[in-house]
This record gives C-alpha cells, sequence and structure tokens, in this order.
C-alpha cells in the first residue's frame, strides 16, 4: 500500500534506514522506492544494472527504436539535402521536430508522475511508427513532397516527448537507487548503437536503393519495439493524488528556484541546446562541403558518432566516481565545445570520424550525468516534472540553435559556423561554472564518504535522499 504523504514525511532517515545507505554483502540492496520489482543480490560495479530483467528488456526495446529513428534521421536529411540543396532544410526538418517538445514536455512530465512511464513510452512508439511509415510512402516517388516530409517531422516531435520525460524517469526506477548512476550511463548504449547500425543502414541503403527502402522496414522495427515495451513491468512512483492543478504541474519550477544546482544544470544545458546540439544536423553539410562525399559517408560520420556514444556508456559512471558528477558536466561540455572546432578544421574521412566519435562522447556524458544530477536532486514524486523542465528549457532554445545553425552555414560556410558555435559554447559554459561553483562539487548520496567523521568533515552538497519528498505549490 502506498504511505501517505504525512506518514513518509514524519519517519526519521537516520544512517541506518536511509535508503541511500550502502549495502553490503549480507545485505541485499533495496529495491527501488515503489518498485513493483522482487529484492535480488544484484553485483556491484558500473554493469551492475544489467542484472534487472527489467532495464534488460527497456535497453532492447530503446535499442530498437533508436536504430530505426536513426535510419530515419540519416535517410530523410539526405534527402532533403539533395532535393532542395539547402542546409537550412536540414535543419528545419530537426527544427520541425523539436518545436513540439517544450509545448508538451510539462504536460508529459506530470502524466509520467501521475501514471508512470510504461503507458507514456507506448504512446509516443505508436507515433514515431505512424510518423515514419508515412514519410516512407511519401518518399516512394521520384518527386518527394518536401512539405510533407517536413509536416510529419512536426508529427514525430509531438510524441517525442513522452518518451524524453517518460524513458529516463524508467531506467531511473528500474534499478536500486545506487545504482542508478551505472544505469543512466548504461542507457546510453541504445544511441550509440542506434547511430551506428541505424545511420550506415540509412546511408547505405538510401544511396543503393532510396529512403523507402530504408523507411518502411525502420517502421516494422518500431512495431517490434512496442511489443517489447508492452512486456516491460508497470515500476511504482506513480501517484494518484496528482492532478491536472496548475500547482502540480509547475511544481518543478518552484523546485528549482530553491535548488541552486539545479539552475545551474538549466543555464548550461540551454547552453548546449543553443551552441551545441546543432551540430548534428550540419553533418550532411561537413560530409558534402569539407569531405566533398555522399550518403554512405554520412552514414560513417553518423555511426562513429554511435561508436563514441559506446564507449562513453561504459566510461560515464566510472569518470564521475573519480572526477564528480558536477566536473564531469563542465568537463564533457569544454571537450565537446573544443572538439566542434577540430571538426570545422579536418578535411579528410578518417579524421573526421574520429572527430565526431569524441564529440559524441562528450555530449553523450555531459547528457547523462545531468540526467543523473537532475534525477538525484529531485524527489521522487517529482523526478518527471524535474526532467520535464530541463527538457522545456532545452527544447525551447533547441530549435534557434538548430536552425540557426543551417542557416548560417548557407551564408557563411560551414567550417566558420563550427568553429564559432565551439567558442561561444565554450565560453558560456566556462561562465556558469565560474558563477555557480557548487555544481563543481556536487556529488550524489551513494557517493558521500562513509562513516561518522567522514559526515562531518564532507562539505559538499548532495543530492536529496531518494524517499525524501517537497509540497507542490497550490
Amino acid at each position: 500500500m502506498r504511505r501517505s504523504v504525512a506518514s513518509h514525511r514524519s519517519r526519521p532517515i537516520g544512517r541506518a534506514t536511509r535508503p541511500d545507505a550502502p549495502t553490503t554483502r549480507r545485505d541485499a540492496p533495496a529495491a527501488t522506492p515503489g518498485s513493483t520489482l522482487p529484492v535480488m543480490r544484484i553485483p556491484r560495479g558500473s554493469l551492475a544494472p544489467l542484472a534487472s530483467p527489467a532495464f534488460r528488456r527497456y535497453l532492447l526495446a530503446a535499442t530498437i527504436i533508436s536504430i530505426c529513428l536513426w535510419t530515419y534521421q540519416t535517410s530523410v536529411t539526405w534527402t532533403l539535402l539533395t532535393q532542395t540543396g539547402s542546409a537550412a532544410s536540414v535543419s528545419l526538418l530537426q527544427t520541425l521536430m523539436t518545436v513540439p517538445l517544450p509545448l508538451a514536455m510539462l504536460p508529459a512530465g506530470l502524466l509520467t508522475d501521475r501514471f508512470g512511464s510504461r503507458p507514456m513510452m507506448l504512446m509516443a512508439i505508436a507515433g514515431y511508427t505512424l510518423a515514419v511509415g508515412l514519410t516512407g510512402i511519401f518518399v516512394l516517388g521520384d518527386a518527394v513532397p518536401v512539405a510533407g516530409v517536413l509536416a510529419l517531422g512536426f508529427l514525430l516531435g509531438c510524441f517525442d516527448a513522452l518518451n524524453v520525460v517518460a524513458a529516463p524517469v524508467f531506467v531511473g526506477r528500474s534499478v536500486p537507487p545506487g545504482q542508478m548512476a551505472a544505469a543512466i550511463g548504461l542507457s546510453a548504449l541504445n544511441v550509440g548503437l542506434g547511430r551506428i547500425l541505424g545511420g550506415a543502414l540509412g546511408g547505405a541503403v538510401v544511396s543503393a536503393f532510396g529512403p523507402s527502402a530504408a523507411l518502411l522496414p525502420a517502421t516494422g522495427g518500431l512495431v517490434m519495439a512496442m511489443a517489447v515495451v508492452a512486456t516491460l513491468p508497470r515500476l511504482g512512483g506513480a501517484d494518484s493524488a496528482i492532478r491536472w492543478r496548475f500547482g502540480d504541474v509547475v511544481a518543478a519550477m518552484g523546485w528549482a528556484r530553491r535548488t541552486p544546482v539545479a539552475i545551474a544544470l538549466l543555464m548550461l544545458g540551454a547552453t548546449v541546446a543553443l551552441f551545441l546540439a546543432g551540430y548534428v544536423v550540419l553533418l550532411p553539410v561537413v560530409a558534402r562541403d569539407l569531405l566533398g562525399a555522399g550518403p554512405a559517408q554520412l552514414g560513417l560520420l553518423t555511426a562513429s558518432g554511435g561508436a563514441g556514444v559506446i564507449a562513453a556508456a561504459f566510461l560515464i559512471d566510472p569518470i564521475g566516481r573519480r572526477l564528480g558528477r558536477g566536473r564531469t558536466i563542465i568537463a564533457s561540455l569544454a571537450v565537446a565545445s573544443l572538439l566542434l572546432a577540430v571538426l570545422a578544421a579536418v578535411r579528410i574521412l578518417p579524421a573526421s570520424a574520429l572527430t565526431v566519435g569524441l564529440l559524441a562522447g562528450a555530449a553523450s556524458t555531459f547528457s547523462a550525468t545531468t540526467n543523473l544530477l537532475l534525477q538525484s536532486l529531485a524527489p521522487p514524486n517529482l523526478r518527471g516534472r524535474a526532467v520535464a523542465l530541463y527538457g522545456l528549457v532545452y527544447y525551447s532554445l533547441q530549435p534557434i540553435g538548430l536552425f540557426g545553425a543551417g542557416v548560417a552555414a548557407d551564408g557563411l560556410g560551414v567550417a566558420a559556423v563550427l568553429a564559432a558555435m565551439g567558442a561561444c559554447a565554450l565560453a558560456a559554459g566556462g561562465a556558469i561554472a565560474i558563477g555557480s561553483r557548487v555544481l563543481l562539487s556536487t556529488t550524489i548520496p551513494a557517493e558521500r564518504p562513509q562513516g561518522a567523521a567522514a559526515e562531518e568533515n564532507d562539505t559538499r552538497p548532495t543530492a536529496t535522499p531518494v524517499d525524501a519528498t517537497i509540497a507542490t505549490e497550490p
């Protein structure tokens, strides 16, 4: 039976009963609060989340989805570029896919907190299937209806908001609290595999047979992913007390105002959205203008990014533990910013592919570590809306960065734009780090020094314990 909020608050949280306290070899780790998963003995280490059946099935479904969506993106962006000859048309597609996200973010967060992650993920995949399938039909002929393809990109973005919020919340709840950091890092595997297989497959198939030959099989893959998601457990965390009240919808805003680290994370997310995320939509232009290449080479660049993400998935948690989560965020942003300038300078495919791989790995490290801190900082009944608040900021600004990058590349050249993006991201990230030094020392509860003496001497800011709660605003 779900405990009431009042009794939930009144229980003292001592060191012996804290859910984030370290487990010993004799003690099996506690299940995530509200989880229906059985308590089981799980090995330590960064691979420990793979012992969770729910996490493994999620990772399978997410990988299939990622392969299909990267196939879609590689196929459609190259088709638009060849049909229109303009980088702006490519960035417009990504912009239209992004525009619905900020509008749907806060409702998606509330729905996830209210009903749980699985129903939201199923609805999102159904929308993906519809958009990708109709796009495959639209491009069957020689004359590609550009307006129709762009409209379906907008439709896909409308459903994407549900998955962007629900999927990371499911990951955080599918494993014991002490393994959430490793689980969020490993969840990046689906992005890496998607970029490798979807990017390479999409580029090769489009080059040989046309875009429909890539998009229609991707539609079938999305149906398979929906079947896998339907088998996922309905993990606890849904709160029937949440309603469509204004205070419930915007509760995360009040929490963020009281949490300095959350404010810094939101500002860094805005920086990445404006100055870093746009490199993805410029890859077709990099392949065409800087490398003199075609769709197959574009697929290789996309796949290289996937290899970087996969490598990062196994390193995100160990690096974060050694360097500190806040420092990892700042360092990954700085590395990604410098790599943009390197990408602007190289003119041979192997060097460009290596650069894109390192860049994607750094960006994935930033994203996963930010996600971890947000979910660790936020109370459990607010996690969906905390992730949604970050998404609201990020996806409100990303269309400006995406479309601006494409338009600027048409006028100034892609090399100059990439170099300028890197310089702006580095300057903005440095300013935020200097202005919010508390972020540099932020950790999560499982990584605080153990023992009474360590607790007395440790002054680092830490995330809220996993069973803390706050009142929503009226």
